[in-house]
């Protein structure tokens, strides 16, 4: 924990420039041949000081002087050969690894989509729907199914009824019954849809959307409009079933004087527990958590929506199965992007779209970095694999080193032979293929997947080059290990282990180390349900009693009424002693903690004069003024080391007033 506060304050102090020194970024100072340039030193003095930066002389000085003392200690921890250390290195590669996931995935997919989602769950949107199923195996011939949907689309187009065209053509389960009138619907939609997602949002109330493919269907969707999200409510209901057949004027009538005694008065909870015919939800008066749109019918969902205040109920509304009062218990909006940012960055990494925005990334990077790959050679070593490739017994044979696939011409080369290592080393992927996939799909399908990995690990290993804002903190950061490393050697532990040097120390400042005036106090305690009989009577007899005769009064039978123990206190520490009059037989007013159900009172026994204190009770304050001081003396002779050497027209160029 201290590792890590030490290394938050570094950031806080030592941040990175946010750019590279460009042409004309002049050199503020230099430790030896290890320059620092004006961009650097202005933007880690503008982080730092945020809205005190006020550029003036004294405060750029003040800084500049505490960066210069942190580059002398940087330039100290590469001589001790620190960058070196393999525990170090391993940290680093830690580091590197988190933030190179932030940088190429975080900055360009996720927030990213976490954005799009926020966004989109601030509207529900009105749909009619025609879906046609894809064949159920995958590689079998998809066109019938796109040219049904492609009938379905001009027969919308031509102007007959849509729900006529989702009777006749959709295979989405509820059309016959709704006729393709989905109703209002928010993301996310489930897994496999988020085509079909993007197609709904991007549409115009009025529009249709076109064929659209998804895992599972091709799609036909017409937008009728949207509104603002109704969010989530929390609702209860008395709910009376209706009878299967027949009359349900019975059920009607039952559920009207329901709604009459509330409305005379009547208790909702004691309500729902005795009459509502929902056996899950009666026992917890009613209750039925909290839900969004589409999860009970349309009617019941409106209803819940349509109550404006919490506690209130609406009118008896009907469904498919009975009759219900709905009782609204508190409403839940969208929250503030702010508020939701995290929780949906979450979220969507564990959505099939993260995936699908990884690819794309991918496709834009192999295009950035020039990819370029041998299909010849992929396809005669993939007509190669054996029946047996499908299974756990596969062994991949010796292929020869011949080029894959590059990255920016020779920059990276990826060797036949890293593949085959590739396709070893993930049996379970193959293995899960079989039966679903011939042996060429599934090959190609895992080359995919190595090409993905392959261009993620060239990316992030150009980082340093591409993108400053990456290059210089993890400069910042590696510094930042380098530092603690070094002041850990040559200060910290030093004023811990180094006892005669603490000694000394200790005996040369002495005099900072006193006591303040101080009480011995007596302290009894009682239970919280006994003070007033026995607190008046313990502070009466505190003045003239020893603590022997005290306890002794009041603990006569087998359990202990009053417990007692003594503590020192110095003066300035306690408000509430502070506040008593320091002489003997004073006592505190009664302080109760509830915690433990007692209440205590304290007597002042003894008052100590002010007095030195001995190393042992003064150690920690001591070794960190030790600590003080040898960063000082460590400071002053890596000046003496060191060569600084100050660019004065650099450093006047910063200063505004």
């Amino acid at each position: 924990m201290f590792k890590q506060a030490y290394l938050v304050l570094l950031a806080v102090t030592a941040t990175a420039s946010i750019a590279f020194a460009q042409t004309g970024d002049e050199i503020l100072f230099s430790v030896d041949d290890n320059p620092v340039n004006v961009s650097e030193f202005d933007y880690i003095y503008s982080k730092t000081n945020g809205d005190t930066a006020d550029y003036s002389r004294e405060s750029l000085q003040e800084y500049l002087d505490l960066y210069v003392k942190f580059k002398l200690k940087v330039a100290k921890a590469n001589d001790m050969g620190l960058d070196t250390v393999p525990a170090l290195m391993q940290e680093l590669a830690g580091y590197r690894r988190q933030l190179s996931d932030s940088y190429l995935v975080d900055q360009e997919v996720t927030e990213p989509m976490a954005r799009e989602l926020y966004d989109r769950m601030k509207e529900d949107v009105n749909v009619l729907h025609i879906a046609v199923d894809l064949p159920e195996k995958p590689g079998e011939d998809t066109l019938s199914a796109y040219e049904k949907a492609k009938i379905s689309l001009e027969r919308v187009q031509e102007g007959v009824m849509w729900g006529k065209v989702a009777r006749d053509f959709s295979t989405d389960p509820s059309a016959p019954r709704n006729g393709g009138e989905v109703g209002y619907i928010t993301a996310p939609l489930p897994p496999g849809l988020y085509n079909l997602e993007n197609a709904i949002y991007e549409t115009k109330p009025g529009d249709l959307s076109g064929i659209v493919r998804s895992e599972k269907a091709y799609h036909i969707i017409k937008v009728l409009d949207r509104r603002e999200a109704r969010g989530e409510v929390e609702a209860a209901h008395i709910f009376i079933r209706k009878p299967k057949e027949g009359d349900d004027s019975a059920t009607k009538a039952r559920i009207d004087s329901i709604y009459k005694a509330l409305n005379a008065g009547a208790d909702f909870d004691e309500l729902a527990k005795t009459l509502s015919e929902d056996s899950r939800s009666a026992p917890r008066n009613g209750y039925i958590g909290f839900f969004g749109i589409n999860r009970y019918e349309r009617s019941f969902e409106d209803a819940a929506f349509g109550v404006d205040t919490d506690g209130g109920y609406s009118a008896p509304i009907e469904t498919r199965v009975g009759w219900h009062i709905i009782k609204r218990i508190s409403k839940r909006a969208t929250s503030d992007w702010s508020t939701a940012k995290n929780e949906l960055v979450t979220r969507v990494k564990r959505l099939p779209r993260y995936e699908i925005g990884r690819v794309e990334m991918v496709k834009r990077l192999k295009g950035e970095y020039k990819f370029t790959e041998n299909t010849v050679l992929l396809d005669k070593y993939i007509e190669s694999l054996p029946d047996s490739f499908m299974n756990y017994r596969w062994k991949p044979g010796p292929v020869d080193q011949a080029t894959l696939f590059s990255f920016k011409g020779d920059d990276r080369q990826v060797k036949l032979s890293d593949f085959t290592d590739y396709l070893r080393r993930n049996a379970s992927k193959r293995i899960r293929m079989d039966g679903i996939a011939s042996v060429e799909q599934a090959a190609r399908s895992l080359y995919q997947d190595f090409v993905v990995d392959q261009t993620f690990i060239y990316a992030e290993s150009r980082l340093d080059k591409d993108n400053a804002d990456f290059h210089n903190l993890m400069r910042e950061y590696q510094e930042g290990i380098l530092l603690f490393e070094a002041t850990k050697k040559n200060v910290w532990d030093k004023a811990g282990q180094d006892t005669t040097g603490l000694e000394k120390f200790f005996s040369q400042n002495r005099s900072k180390y006193t006591w303040k005036e101080r009480v011995v106090m007596d302290v009894y305690s009682m239970p919280i349900s006994e003070e007033d009989t026995y607190y008046p009577q313990i502070a009466k007899m505190a003045k003239k009693s020893t603590t022997e005769e005290i306890l002794a009064k009041f603990n006569t039978g087998e359990k202990d009424i009053i417990t007692h123990h003594t503590r020192t206190v110095e003066r300035g520490r306690e408000p509430s002693i502070d506040q008593i009059k320091w002489k003997k037989g004073s006592h505190t007013l009664a302080e109760q903690d509830r915690k433990r159900k007692v209440s205590r009172i304290g007597v002042i026994r003894e008052v100590v004069a002010p007095a030195p204190k001995e190393l042992s009770e003064a150690r920690g304050y001591v070794i960190a003024d030790y600590q003080d001081q040898l960063e000082r003396e460590w400071v002053a002779d890596l000046e003496k080391t060191y060569k600084v050497k100050m660019n004065e027209s650099a450093f006047e160029s910063l200063v505004k007033k």
